[in-house]
């Protein structure tokens, strides 16, 4: 079965993602149906001849499916996981550092306290993703969140796993988590200006003090792929070192059923295909048989803008000088933004609008993206989507 994994394994992958389950009894019956045998339906005999033959067949289906998906540090679990520790000499023993598992200690809340559908465009929850640090105020503890943890909507905080970041740290004292280095403008599905009046914090109510059991997956999942960090290993953190590209502007990782999908931001759209293939090139070199790997770059949305300005100068020659310059303001602060964050229109231009001196008055008459007119000003993107304003799209009335 490896040997066939090895060789054969983009073409495992495929099958496992996609020929899972029912295909596989609805392909069977269809060739039944096909080749005029009487209606599944009608023949319960034959009907319990293939699901019997279906039932092996994603047997080996799974056995594909897990061992494509443990073939990474990254997403494997149980005994393929203590494979990789053994392999990399780090053993899933006992804990030794500073760690916290009880999900009833330390918690991150929304300051001041909201629930959190109040502060997100779809009314839904915050996700915190793994890996997000907490820190002391004096920078001297900081300790990483262990898996994703959301704010559910109706709620003001989410109890998380964490543990320290340096292994030498063996307690830290009650109560001295307070920073959160994440901030809703980093987190796709929060309202723009959120940041302004809210932000978020930590607090770990008791002692965290050095493990005393067996590392559960999520946690020797984050302990191996720290110890491959100086490792040629294949996982989250060798394709973030994609960042070294100089036009890399961001990484965003994408993970589903026996594969990841990248997408590559840019700092110019112009060069987007170019470097997603350049970086495509340089993960496929690297990545393990039999993971589906797709890199692509971000979907860029073009803006366009229709404004009426009015300047306190008088002298025509100036107009089209400080109109530039407002249409280039406010191109920086759309472009700034990262490819997933919300962004309110109305809050870039007004920030756009406090760096032009002659500026009396503005209005955003319409605004389209991709030809398509806005009927808000708070434009939601998905994870992959990155809104773009060349400055020469801003038409003054």
């Amino acid at each position: 079965m490896w040997y066939n994994i090895m060789n054969y394994g983009r073409y495992a992958v495929a099958l496992v993602t996609y020929r899972r389950d029912t295909l596989v009894s609805s392909t069977l019956g269809q060739i039944a149906t096909d080749n005029g045998f009487i209606s599944i339906s009608d023949a319960p005999i034959l009907g319990a001849i293939i699901r019997a033959v279906s039932d092996a067949l994603n047997e080996g289906y799974a056995e594909l499916y897990d061992i494509a998906k443990n073939v990474d540090i990254g997403r494997a679990s149980g005994g393929y996981l203590d494979r990789w520790g053994n392999l990399l000499g780090e053993p899933r023993t006992t804990v030794g550092y500073a760690t916290d598992l009880s999900l009833t200690n330390t918690f991150i809340s929304i300051v001041p306290s909201v629930h959190a559908s109040q502060l997100t465009v779809d009314n839904g929850g915050i996700l915190i993703p793994g890996g997000t640090v907490l820190s002391s105020a004096d920078g001297t503890y900081n300790v990483v969140t262990i898996g994703d943890s959301q704010i559910l909507p109706d709620r003001d905080r989410t109890f998380v796993k964490v543990i320290a970041t340096d292994t030498s740290v063996t307690e830290i004292p009650a109560g001295v988590l307070s920073i959160v280095q994440l901030s809703f403008a980093q987190i796709p599905n929060v309202v723009a200006n959120a940041s302004k009046l809210y932000k978020l914090a930590a607090f770990n109510q008791l002692p965290i003090t050095g493990g005393r059991g067996i590392a559960d997956d999520e946690l020797y999942r984050y302990i191996l792929k720290e110890s491959t960090q100086s490792v040629w290993l294949f996982n989250d953190a060798r394709i973030r070192k994609l960042l070294d590209i100089l036009q890399v502007r961001q990484v965003i990782i994408d993970e589903y059923r026996g594969g990841v999908v990248v997408y590559i931001e840019t700092t110019e759209p112009s060069v987007s295909e170019q470097v997603a293939a350049i970086a495509k090139t340089h993960l496929s070199s690297e990545k393990p048989c039999g993971l589906s790997l797709t890199v692509s770059p971000v979907i860029y949305r073009y803006l366009r803008l229709w404004l009426t300005a009015t300047f306190s100068t008088g002298d025509v020659s100036q107009l089209a000088s400080l109109k530039s310059q407002f249409a280039n303001a406010i191109g920086e602060q759309i472009n700034a933004r990262y490819a997933g964050e919300a962004i309110d229109l109305q809050e870039a231009v007004a920030t756009a609008a406090g760096t032009i001196n002659d500026l009396e008055s503005y209005s955003i008459q319409n605004a389209t993206v991709d030809g398509r007119t806005l009927l808000q000003y708070a434009v939601p993107q998905r994870l992959n989507q990155k809104l773009y304003l060349d400055p020469t799209f801003v038409t003054f009335a």
